[in-house]
């Protein structure tokens, strides 16, 4: 598992605690060295502004997305930034019926920033040296992290929610299992597990043997396992021209255009 940070030292404690670089550039994906560390003092104002400059980012009213940065950034940087994937992941996990891959590299790697840049704030926000102006800037690499945590939280209560609910089908079917983390297989086992054990005391043990297998499938073809809707309508919204396709659920050859 790879970071985009300019360090790979984690042992080295000091240097992270004396780096005001270290404290902000967590925040952005920056694969290039930033500029030489400070000798004596604290001064965000210059590592703050080159981050900004170097990645020239615009501000927009549109929920945070703008289309033509985000080209950019694929452009540039392949799939973007960690916090736009996580973004774009929380998206697609909240509008798709079923459960989706689980992004376990990408919810690592920010779990582990977030506490990266908890430490180093909570070290600058300590030392004596560090100016009004400075705490203000501080306040908001920490609006940042929020931001970070509140995405991390909805995403993991989505998973958890379609988890849950298609516990049944998720024990029984190994196709679906390896789209889970080894916790979310783990916990799905153990909630379908309860949920049996309690219809079974509860309703199935006073019913006659032919009518208490909870996998059962009538002859109408309707299941006593909860699937996901494969043909619930969904929103798809293309950034960019990607010319006619064919979408053979429509039940016409036709091409679209999107």
């Amino acid at each position: 598992m790879s970071f985009n940070y300019s360090f790979s030292d984690q042992s080295n404690t000091a240097t992270r605690a004396s780096a005001p670089w270290s404290a902000v550039q967590s925040r952005y994906d920056l694969s290039p060295s930033p500029p030489p560390l400070p000798t004596s003092g604290i001064d965000l104002d210059d590592y703050m502004d080159y981050d900004d400059k170097k990645q020239d980012i615009p501000i927009n009213m549109n929920n945070g997305f703008n289309d033509e940065e985000d080209d950019n950034d694929e452009r540039e940087m392949g799939e973007g930034s960690d916090m736009k994937r996580l973004m774009k992941a929380w998206v697609a996990e909240r509008c798709a019926p079923g459960i989706l891959k689980w992004e376990d590299d990408l919810v690592d790697g920010l779990m582990w920033r977030v506490e990266q840049q908890k430490e180093m704030v909570s070290t600058l926000l300590s030392e004596d040296s560090t100016s009004e102006e400075e705490h203000f800037k501080l306040m908001l690499v920490q609006t940042e992290m929020e931001r970070a945590k509140f995405l991390l939280r909805s995403y993991l209560r989505t998973r958890l929610s379609k988890i849950e609910k298609y516990a049944q089908m998720i024990t029984i079917t190994p196709t679906v299992q390896p789209l889970l983390s080894p916790l979310e297989l783990k916990h799905a086992r153990k909630f379908y597990a309860l949920v049996a054990s309690h219809f079974k005391l509860s309703v199935l043990d006073s019913l006659p043997d032919r009518m208490g297998d909870l996998e059962e499938v009538q002859s109408d073809g309707l299941s006593m396992v909860a699937k996901p809707n494969p043909t619930t309508a969904v929103f798809i919204y293309c950034r960019r021209d990607i010319g006619p396709q064919r979408l053979p659920s429509f039940g016409s050859d036709k091409p679209v255009s999107l």
